[in-house]
């Protein structure tokens, strides 16, 4: 999938990152995925009337209140299916899936050459890095993601760009590494990011979106969802998928 980073200018911008010699920018509104995303666009609808000293600190929003607005997501837009399964201290969720099949899956992704970069954090946004990612409702789904870092973005962010991606689901590993396949959104301050990654004649779209939750300003947190389309056409297959990252930066015990 082709997802991530950052933002431009302090209107609704975003730049678009497919090959990495050939960028462009649009509207973060427009999407090649043209079913289903329409669905999941209904999560970032803004909630207005901000006051600017709810405003938190240390998101470099203070002199874009408008884009901030965009960012922030109500709690009655979340649904209790956004909830995933606690994750225990090995970092493999509670489910009915034996730790051995996990570990199949994960040597399944171990086939996917996506270099070796650092395992990063979600708003690890100023080198390259590898994301991992579990099912929230199925433990066999595993997703990684390779983002590198391509230049700063506004304030606190970064133009980041989509450099592979591997899904195992239902014991079948899809890797994507060709940069002609790859594309990466990236929003103002990387709230919304999305990738995109072409396989055959299935689109799949990968969303790591930075929320905030209206109700507490103060809840911070990362939202990621996995699509599948049809390419071209944009009918959609299956999703959202909701993900739980896993942190491999952390010692597994």
């Amino acid at each position: 999938m082709a997802l991530l980073t950052a933002v431009l200018s302090s209107g609704c911008l975003g730049t678009h990152v497919g090959n990495p010699q050939e960028a462009d920018v649009r509207n973060e509104d427009a999407t090649s995925f043209d079913a289903g995303v329409q669905d999941a666009n209904t999560h970032f609808d803004a909630v207005d009337d901000v006051a600017e000293e709810d405003i938190p600190v240390g998101l470099d929003v203070a002199a874009d209140q408008s884009g901030m607005q965009d960012a922030i997501v109500a709690n009655d837009a979340m649904d209790s299916s956004e909830e995933g399964d606690v994750l225990e201290a090995d970092g493999y969720p509670v489910s009915d899936l034996g730790i051995a099949d996990a570990d199949d899956n994960i040597s399944l992704l171990s086939q996917c050459p996506l270099g070796s970069p650092a395992w990063g954090r979600p708003q690890a946004m100023y080198e390259d890095h590898l994301l991992e990612f579990v099912g929230a409702d199925d433990a066999s789904l595993r997703v990684r993601v390779r983002r590198n870092y391509e230049e700063p973005g506004v304030g606190e962010s970064s133009i980041m760009s989509l450099a592979g991606i591997a899904i195992v689901r239902n014991g079948e590993l899809t890797c994507i590494t060709d940069t002609n396949d790859l594309s990466y959104e990236n929003t103002h301050h990387n709230w919304l990011d999305y990738g995109e990654a072409v396989a055959g004649e299935v689109r799949y779209r990968i969303d790591i979106m930075y929320l905030i939750v209206a109700d507490d300003l103060g809840d911070e947190g990362n939202t990621f969802r996995l699509w599948a389309a049809t390419e071209p056409g944009g009918e959609e297959l299956w999703g959202p998928l909701y993900l739980n990252w896993i942190d491999r930066a952390q010692p597994q015990q």
